[in-house]
C-alpha cells in the first residue's frame, strides 16, 4: 500500500468524527505501549500522508507522531473545537 493518503480517527466510538476509518476499532489499553505501536505501524504502513482525528488519548497521538516522524509521513492532527462544534487542523510535518 504505497503512497497512501489516510484520513483516520484514533479510536472508533470515543467521539463523533467525520471519518470512516480508525486506527483502533475498540477500546485501547493505554498501558500497552508495544501493542499500541504495533497497531499504529500496521495501520499507517505505506502511508504518504495522514490526517488524524484526535480523541484525547495522548498515548495514541504521541505514538502516531513518533511513527510518522520516523517514517517521513506528512501528518495533520485534527482537534475538536467545542465552541464551533467542528475540527481544526494542526499541521505537524
Amino acid at each position: 500500500m504505497e503512497n497512501l493518503n489516510l484520513v483516520v480517527g484514533a479510536v472508533k466510538g470515543r467521539h463523533e468524527m467525520p471519518c470512516n476509518d480508525y486506527i483502533f476499532d475498540s477500546e485501547v489499553n493505554p498501558l500497552d505501549l508495544k501493542g499500541i505501536y504495533n497497531k499504529v505501524e500496521e495501520k499507517l504502513n505505506g502511508a504518504k500522508s495522514v490526517i488524524l482525528y484526535v480523541t484525547g488519548l495522548t498515548v495514541i497521538t504521541t505514538t502516531v507522531i513518533k511513527y510518522c516522524f520516523n517514517n517521513k509521513i506528512e501528518l495533520v492532527l485534527m482537534h475538536f473545537d467545542r465552541d464551533s462544534n467542528s475540527y481544526y487542523p494542526q499541521i505537524l510535518f
